[in-house]
């Protein structure tokens, strides 16, 4: 709901006083399907006048909940195509690199990944910043190995979608120069040849550099249209650690602490990443040590390694979103092991395996791959343990809540739900739970809790009135059904 109504927003107002903490493209994106859908937008709610996109965005599938299937439907399409758009590249990439096996490989690590089917049928920005990334290292390494206007147009264009996707983007502003710098000291032999190569070989990635910044800002700037663009992103970019209290409790490993931890996304990537493609990952880079690196390691590795050091330093402990953009030069680098010698047929068998085994990863866990946990979890029935939030629950399951209540014919449902969408819009029939529920719980009445609250347990539930209880007592029932891995129902 908040990416989606503030796009919307955005396009029939051209304000942008809902959520600035993310720049607009992939909003406007995703809402532009809605201007021929014409669904009804309640400028008079409170949400619009304070500026609230989780109000406002509430409120817009309360009066359109006739539509919400189609809406949802539309708003998702343009992502779905973006991820079309990723998979083309990722395939045409890794087969300039290793062939059309390495593009196969590619693709098929691509297409089986949990992480990445889930993201990319949502209607937020952190697939969308991860597709534009790997297009903007694909598109400058286009333009490094044949010059042209062209090519720089179009690495220029890439960068420019990619910053106005998401901040995230801004750690390739030190990554670019520096490919191009390094790109031009390998060619030094070459050029030494000549008179006056210092001068020259520092001047065309110089030039190389200001060019695409300079189309990167002009395509940001466009983003916004008559508003100013290049101050709202300034604006946006201080804003984006104040959406949450200073007392909100970070949790991993079953911890909890308001400061996070510097380890916090390299966990995550361990317990939620595949084993297969972690175990593609290592052999990979084994492969990288034995031999000696080419530039085109650099455009792959460097963007990996950069995520994972900038995400030492990231506070917000706010799940493996947060890193997919390296996902997908992941599966390119793991794509360099069609390089092995295949006449030993071990190491064939390997890779085969693995790969097979990332698949049926993936089919195992089809719906739910939002929820995904490897084997090193004990898979994602306890994934609730290490980890939470977008992790494992995310409000995804109500339509599986809708069913199991209609299925069982339950007539009276009480809700305590983490979720941008309340369960009536779905059409079910619910109470909220009460600060009475928590401290006495009816009989015969079903219980419907998300797992992030339920995780939470030991902390305080702070109900209207400021008042605090706790669900640590449930720890003594068990769940008579599970919905999805994000929502547990009991019978008391």
């Amino acid at each position: 709901t908040y990416h989606l109504i503030s796009g919307y927003t955005y396009l029939q107002t051209g304000d942008f006083r809902l959520g600035i903490d993310h720049p607009p493209l992939l909003r406007i994106l995703a809402a532009l399907p809605l201007l021929w859908l014409n669904p009804s937008l309640p400028l008079e709610h409170p949400g619009w006048q304070k500026g609230n996109a989780w109000e406002l965005g509430r409120q817009f599938f309360r009066v359109n909940r006739g539509d919400i299937h189609r809406l949802l439907f539309w708003s998702r399409l343009p992502l779905v195509l973006l991820a079309t758009l990723l998979g083309y590249c990722l395939f045409r990439w890794a087969q300039s690199l290793y062939g059309d096996g390495g593009g196969l490989m590619a693709v098929v690590l691509y297409s089986f990944e949990p992480n990445i089917l889930a993201h990319s049928r949502l209607v937020t920005t952190d697939f969308g910043v991860s597709a534009f990334m790997l297009l903007t290292m694909y598109t400058l390494w286009r333009y490094t190995r044949v010059p042209s206007m062209g090519r720089l147009l179009v690495a220029g264009v890439s960068f420019g979608l990619a910053l106005a996707s998401k901040f995230t983007a801004l750690i390739l502003t030190p990554l670019i120069p520096f490919l191009l710098f390094r790109v031009a000291w390998e060619e030094r032999v070459e050029r030494e040849e000549k008179a006056g190569w210092l001068a020259q070989s520092w001047l065309h990635p110089f030039l190389a550099t200001l060019g695409i910044f300079a189309i990167a800002l002009g395509v940001l700037r466009l983003t916004y249209g008559p508003a100013p663009g290049l101050w709202l992103y300034q604006k946006g970019l201080h804003s984006i650690y104040q959406g949450h209290s200073s007392t909100y409790e970070f949790f991993l490993l079953g911890n909890y602490s308001r400061d996070g931890w510097w380890y916090y996304y390299l966990v995550a990537f361990v317990l939620k990443t595949p084993l297969p493609l972690l175990l593609l990952f290592l052999l990979s880079l084994v492969l990288l040590h034995r031999q000696k690196p080419s530039l085109d390691f650099y455009f792959l590795l460097l963007p990996i390694l950069t995520m994972f050091i900038v995400s030492t330093l990231d506070a917000k402990n706010m799940g493996l979103r947060r890193i997919l953009p390296l996902y997908p030069f992941l599966f390119v680098l793991c794509s360099s092991l069609v390089q092995v010698e295949w006449k030993r047929r071990w190491v064939c068998g390997g890779i085969v395996i693995l790969c097979a085994w990332q698949i049926f990863a993936s089919l195992q866990i089809y719906p739910h791959y939002l929820s995904y946990f490897n084997e090193l979890t004990g898979g994602p029935e306890r994934g609730i343990f290490y980890l939470d939030d977008s992790n494992i629950d995310w409000g995804q399951d109500l339509i599986g809540l809708k069913r199991f209540v209609e299925e069982e014919g339950i007539d009276r449902l009480k809700v305590d739900y983490f979720g941008s969408i309340t369960p009536d819009v779905y059409g079910i029939p619910y109470e909220p739970v009460s600060p009475v529920d928590l401290l006495r719980p009816q009989k015969g009445v079903y219980y419907a809790i998300s797992a992030h609250i339920l995780q939470r347990k030991d902390l305080f539930h702070l109900f209207p009135g400021n008042v605090v209880l706790r669900y640590d007592w449930l720890e003594k029932y068990t769940p008579v059904r599970k919905i999805g891995y994000s929502i547990y129902i009991y019978k008391f």
